[in-house]
């Protein structure tokens, strides 16, 4: 990331729709030929290594054509609480074109993190307090994410003046991701009384999922300044898909009276026990958006029709269980905003929003009915205040 903006407040309700308590704004490192080389290198105890890289230069000053590559490779043999190898390794390559009013930018990025578990504890009811599992070891416990995406960004100023300005902005992004989890848990002690007595549960989790996303956006901006009036006009169309395929297993021991499992495999079509989702999801939006600043006063009015798509199919084997889910949902997202800044510390604001929250993935019936999806409306009157000191040299 180039910057990450923190939006709170009053601020952050002229944004857009759904966005009441503040947003965080990521901007991504472009390619424009004026970023200075920046190495980094770092080692730390249990042969922790770190380094990183970022770089670029000019591929054609005439044509305005530049490059920049970061990456960032960590790694070390286990953590000081427990867990093995765990790592983070990135690397991006990015291209970017600055040129008669258009901005192009397209990067191509792999990331490969293991993320391990450390030592386990327990709530010990009789004592009152947390103590340290020993009874097994989850050194090889861990989450491992692998990806591949593709990313594109076009921007073209239409028109551009000193009182109006007409943007178009379109944004595209595929990822490929693979999520593999091996994950072992001592749930406690548990009293069954007669001749079993005080035993051990342990529970096991593994899986393996694919995923596949696509999502794009693009959007007409204009801005018109008329004196001590600001308005800006947006209207917006996104689209995004997301496809997974997951196979999972589980397992529970009690323990002395069952022989202790050993750490689970990671799940694959073989296995007899296990649980499959595919899943499709489809969520796609038209917005329209105006805002108006006059002064001491900033008004937003927004609307958004949404629609969203949701194929789910689940089963359970070996008994062949079926969890299918089906969703269609479609919605007219109306949300207003206004802040009176009353002076350069103080402000009041109101808001109004309407939101729907889609189905999660796997989400079947009840009695052969779904549950309609959570849909929620409000307003919010508020008043925020700042003081900052700061002082130069």
């Amino acid at each position: 990331m180039e910057s990450i903006e923190v939006l709170k407040g009053p601020s952050s309700v002229l944004t857009g729709t759904s966005v009441a308590g503040g947003l965080v704004n990521l901007n991504p490192k472009r390619a424009t030929g004026t970023s200075l080389p920046q190495f980094d290198f770092g080692v730390g105890s249990n042969d922790y290594i770190r380094g990183s890289v970022d770089v670029g230069g000019t591929i054609s000053e005439s044509d305005r054509l530049y490059w920049r590559f970061v990456g960032l490779s960590e790694h070390a043999d286990r953590q000081s609480n427990g867990g093995q190898n765990p790592h983070s390794y990135a690397a991006s390559a990015i291209f970017g074109y600055r040129d008669n009013g258009w901005k192009i930018d397209a990067s191509s990025q792999i990331y490969d993190t293991r993320i391990v578990y450390g030592k386990l504890y327990y709530a010990d009811p009789t004592t009152n307090t947390v103590q340290p599992v020993t009874i097994f070891s989850n050194d090889n416990n861990y989450y491992k994410t692998r990806s591949l995406s593709q990313n594109l960004g076009v921007e073209r100023d239409l028109v551009t003046s000193e009182a109006f300005t007409l943007r178009l902005r379109s944004r595209m992004r595929y990822q490929y991701a693979e999520q593999t989890l091996q994950n072992q848990l001592y749930q406690g002690k548990y009293n069954f009384g007669g001749a079993i007595g005080i035993i051990d549960l342990v529970t096991g989790n593994n899986s393996f999922s694919k995923n596949y996303q696509f999502s794009s956006s693009s959007d007409l901006y204009a801005k018109l300044e008329t004196g001590s009036v600001t308005q800006q006009f947006i209207v917006a169309f996104d689209y995004s898909w997301q496809k997974i395929n997951q196979i999972a297993s589980g397992y529970s021991a009690l323990v002395p009276f069952q022989p202790l499992p050993s750490l689970g495999s990671i799940p694959d079509s073989s296995n007899p026990n296990r649980n499959e989702l595919r899943a499709t999801r489809k969520d796609y939006g038209l917005v329209v958006q105006d805002q108006i600043s006059w002064g001491p006063f900033h008004a937003l009015l927004s609307a958004r029709q949404t629609w969203y798509d949701l194929t789910s199919r689940q089963v359970f084997y070996p008994y062949l269980i079926n969890n299918d889910a089906d969703q269609r949902i479609s919605k007219l997202l109306p949300t207003g905003g206004l802040v009176f800044s009353a002076t350069k510390w103080a402000s009041i604001y109101y808001t109004y929003q309407k939101a729907v929250t889609p189905p999660i993935w796997g989400s079947g019936p009840i009695g052969g009915r779904h549950f309609q999806p959570p849909s929620a409306q409000g307003t919010k009157p508020a008043s925020s205040w700042s003081f900052s000191v700061a002082a130069f040299r």
